[in-house]
């Protein structure tokens, strides 16, 4: 009985994985969601933020740890107003206090960098701590559910 509930579990974090990869995946390809934190806001390719942040890096502005948990962010959107603001967007089907503290770290880090940048959080629903702590440290959030107003899948089951 031991070997199926490990499976069972094995089997969970395997599709709450693919559920988040999903999830991220949709709002990487759909930026304009997030026109309501940055202005006329477009994807940062990781081979872009690479070269922005290697460059960083020479420059004295990161330490190189520092980079690589940049490069670790969901994905990083460049708003385009008067002012270039990047957006460091954690994803999770339930977002959680863990996923707006790493968006607040990893725009931090950005800032220290000597970019304008925030943090924001996007996913389907948000944990009442977590909207708490987002508006607190003013992290941006992006949650499906308050966008359509309605859970297609008919309740606040748990993935």
């Amino acid at each position: 009985m031991e070997g199926l509930d490990h499976s069972t579990l094995q089997l969970g974090r395997s599709v709450r994985f693919l559920v988040n990869v999903s999830l991220e995946q949709r709002f990487r390809e759909r930026p304009l969601l997030f026109g309501d934190l940055a202005e006329r806001p477009v994807g940062v390719t990781y081979d872009d933020l690479d070269r922005m942040l290697t460059l960083d890096e020479e420059r004295g502005r990161l330490q190189h740890g520092d980079a690589r948990r940049i490069l670790r962010t969901g994905f990083v959107l460049l708003g385009n107003g008067a002012t270039p603001t990047y957006l460091a967007v954690e994803v999770s089907w339930s977002v959680d206090v863990s996923d707006v503290q790493r968006a607040a770290e990893r725009a931090g880090l950005l800032r220290k960098a000597g970019h304008q940048a925030c943090g924001a959080v996007a996913g389907w629903r948000i944990q009442r701590e977590a909207l708490d702590l987002a508006e607190r440290l003013g992290v941006g959030r992006v949650i499906e559910r308050e966008l359509d107003g309605e859970d297609p899948a008919g309740g606040d089951e748990q993935i």
